[in-house]
C-alpha cells in the first residue's frame, strides 16, 4: 500500500533530493537507458503513479537497484514493486 506524498499548501512536491549534480546526471542516464530498453507503460491514479516495465534480462535487477537508490535520496516517495 502506498502512502500519499506530502504536499505543501501551494500544492508543490517537497524538494528533498540529496544527490549532487554529477550523481543526478548519472541516475537520469540509468533511468533513460532503462526506459529506452523496456518501453514502459505509465498510468496515474490520484497520487499514485504506476509504471510497468517489460520483462527482460537485467530489468528487475536494474529496477530494484534504482528504486533502492531513489529511496535513499528521495525518502518522501514510496516505492512498491509488484
Amino acid at each position: 500500500m502506498s502512502t500519499p506524498i506530502p504536499v505543501n499548501p501551494r500544492g508543490e512536491l517537497p524538494v528533498a533530493c540529496t544527490l549532487g549534480p554529477d550523481d543526478g546526471a548519472e541516475r537520469m542516464r540509468r533511468w533513460h537507458a532503462l526506459v529506452e530498453a523496456t518501453n514502459p507503460i505509465a498510468t496515474r491514479d490520484g497520487w499514485t503513479l504506476q509504471v510497468r516495465f517489460e520483462p527482460g534480462a537485467g530489468v528487475f535487477d536494474e529496477l530494484a537497484s534504482l528504486a533502492a537508490a531513489e529511496q535513499q535520496c528521495c525518502s518522501f516517495v514510496t516505492w512498491d514493486g509488484h
